[in-house]
């Protein structure tokens, strides 16, 4: 089987280079979609061997996504891996990813991140109680941007995403699929610090998800569009209900949210 390793990137030039070498001995093929850079992301990428696919203007992650795999429509490869391309992620871990859709023991694979459970971060394992309750599926690390397909699976998904919710689009839409997936253990080099998101980008993540679940008809949708219209007001806080109690406390000087099991804000 033959690998394709799809990498969206985004004003990245001092890393996307280094993640593309270290992706190379692992896959046949690398492709960067550079997400309307202006930092040299595209020939740093391009000297490192990557294919290149360049987008106009920034458009977001997930449009990025979406262009590379209508590139990769027209390849023959048979596992897709996507991959970061600020470094948080590890190539060595790409066999892993691959190995049980090779060998036919699944069909898809998540890359899931070490996360510790007493911060119940909105990363990783501290989301997974809220998607897998909103859902009622079982999805591992449902926002790594680490993870590998068949073919066959991408091709069967109508992705909307245009930001960062394409991650958590690309986990439930596989978990609701009839294919078998499988959750790998992945290194992970993202900081220890406090856990938090800028305020946009958690609110592309919720309006994602309100969409995957108004689009298959589920209850939990009044419950998720009221957390997506509180962050759309940028409240100060955002408690999560469902399970352990987890809220978001904004910090209005910089617009972002950090993510608490304590009852404390900032």
């Amino acid at each position: 089987m033959t690998r394709l390793c799809l990498i969206p990137a985004y004003n990245t030039a001092a890393l996307v280079a280094k993640v593309v070498r270290a992706a190379k001995p692992f896959c046949d093929h690398i492709v960067v979609v550079d997400d309307g850079s202006s930092d040299g992301t595209l020939e740093s990428a391009t000297s490192a061997g990557a294919s290149v696919i360049r987008l106009g203007q920034n458009r977001g992650k997930g449009a990025a996504l979406r262009a590379g795999l209508e590139d990769v429509k027209a390849r023959t490869s048979h596992v897709i891996v996507m991959l970061d391309a600020d470094g948080e992620h590890d190539p060595r871990d790409i066999p892993a990813l691959c190995h049980p859709i090779e060998t036919g023991v699944c069909e898809y694979t998540t890359g899931t991140r070490a996360v510790s459970r007493s911060r119940l971060a909105l990363a990783g394992t501290g989301l997974e109680p809220y998607v897998a309750d909103w859902f009622g599926v079982d999805t591992p690390d449902p926002t790594s941007g680490f993870r590998a397909f068949s073919n066959q699976v991408v091709s069967e998904m109508a992705l909307f995403s245009q930001g960062f919710g394409i991650d958590v689009e690309l986990s439930v839409r596989a978990a609701l699929s009839c294919h078998r997936g499988r959750a790998v253990p992945i290194r992970n080099s993202a900081s220890p610090k406090a856990i938090e998101f800028d305020a946009p980008m958690l609110l592309d993540f919720f309006a994602t998800v309100l969409r995957l679940l108004e689009e298959n008809e589920l209850p939990a949708s009044s419950r998720v569009k009221e957390y997506a219209q509180a962050l759309e007001n940028r409240a100060p806080v955002v408690t999560l209900h469902e399970h352990n109690e987890v809220s978001l406390f904004r910090d209005p000087t910089r617009d972002v949210y950090r993510i608490s099991s304590e009852p404390t804000a900032i």
